[in-house]
C-alpha cells in the first residue's frame, strides 16, 4: 500500500486534494495538529517490474493543500520486508538541476537502481548526463542504453531510468529547461552489500542549488537502548560541475 502522509501543524484543518491529470482522486481533510496517511492507487507502469526505462504519461499524483503542510512519501505504507519513505518538496522548491544518489544494480536478483523525474509543466526538455557508472541503463522512453537522452514531458508525466546489469546511476545529471522533481533510489538491494536483507530505497533529490559544502548532522537515539549520540558537524566536498 502506497501513501502520501500529511502533516498538519496549523491550528486550523487542513483541505487536501489529490490529482491525476484532470482526474480527482481523492478529497480529505487533516485536522489541525495531526498526521494523516491517504493511500493511494499504485501506478504499475512505474512499481511493477524490473524495467525498461519509460515515460509514464499523467504518472504522477499532485496533492494540494489550502494551507501550508508537511507531506512525506511512504512506499510501502505497510511492509512485512522492507520498505521507504522521503520527505517531499512542494513544486515551489523545484529546479532544473539535479545530481542522482541511487545504488547499484542487484545482479542477483537482477534488482534495478532507478531515478523518475516528474513535470511541473508542459513542454519542460530534460536533458540526461550519465556518470561514469550511470552509462548502463535498460534503454526506453527517449533514453540510450549508455543513460545520455533528451525527453520532452508534459505535466505531470514521469520518466523512469532503470540499470541494467553492472550500472549505477549514482552522479548523473538530470538537466531540465523548466522546474522538475527527480526521486531515486533503489528497487531492492542489499545495504551493505555484504548483509543479506533486501532493502527498497527511495529519497527525493534535493536541487543542485540547495546543496552546500558543510552540514550539522544530528543522530537519533541509538537502537536498542535509546541512548542518543554526540551530534557533530561535518564538512563534505559538494560535486565540482560548470554552472548552467
Amino acid at each position: 500500500m502506497f501513501a502520501a502522509v500529511v502533516a498538519n501543524t496549523a491550528d486550523v484543518p487542513a483541505a487536501i486534494t489529490i490529482t491525476r491529470g484532470a482526474m480527482l482522486i481523492k478529497e480529505e481533510t487533516v485536522a489541525a495538529k495531526s498526521v494523516k496517511a491517504i493511500t493511494l492507487p499504485w501506478i504499475p507502469e512505474l512499481t511493477k517490474g524490473l524495467g525498461p526505462s519509460a515515460v509514464v504519461a499523467e504518472g504522477a499524483y499532485r496533492l494540494r493543500s489550502d494551507r501550508p503542510v508537511t507531506v512525506y512519501q511512504y512506499n510501502l505504507l505497510y511492509a512485512s520486508a522492507t520498505n521507504d519513505a522521503s520527505l517531499l518538496l512542494p513544486v515551489n522548491a523545484w529546479t532544473g538541476d539535479y545530481v542522482v544518489a541511487s545504488y547499484p544494480h542487484f545482479p542477483q536478483l537482477n534488482y534495478p537502481g532507478f531515478y523518475a523525474v516528474t513535470a511541473r509543466e508542459d513542454g519542460t526538455t530534460v536533458t540526461l548526463a550519465p556518470s561514469a557508472t550511470g552509462n548502463k541503463v535498460q534503454a526506453g522512453g527517449g533514453v540510450a542504453a549508455d543513460g545520455t537522452g533528451v525527453v520532452v514531458l508534459n505535466a505531470g508525466d514521469v520518466l523512469q531510468v532503470a540499470t541494467a546489469a553492472g550500472g549505477d546511476l549514482t552522479g548523473t545529471g538530470v538537466s531540465a529547461d523548466k522546474p522538475v522533481q527527480v526521486i531515486a533510489g533503489h528497487k531492492c538491494t542489499n545495504v551493505p552489500t555484504n548483509v543479506d536483507a533486501c532493502d527498497h530505497l527511495e529519497e527525493a533529490m534535493f536541487p543542485y542549488e540547495a546543496l552546500a559544502k558543510e552540514y550539522i548532522v544530528v543522530p537519533p537515539g541509538q537502537s536498542p537502548t535509546g541512548r542518543p549520540t554526540t551530534a557533530r558537524s561535518c564538512g563534505l566536498s559538494r560535486p565540482s560541475r560548470t554552472p548552467r
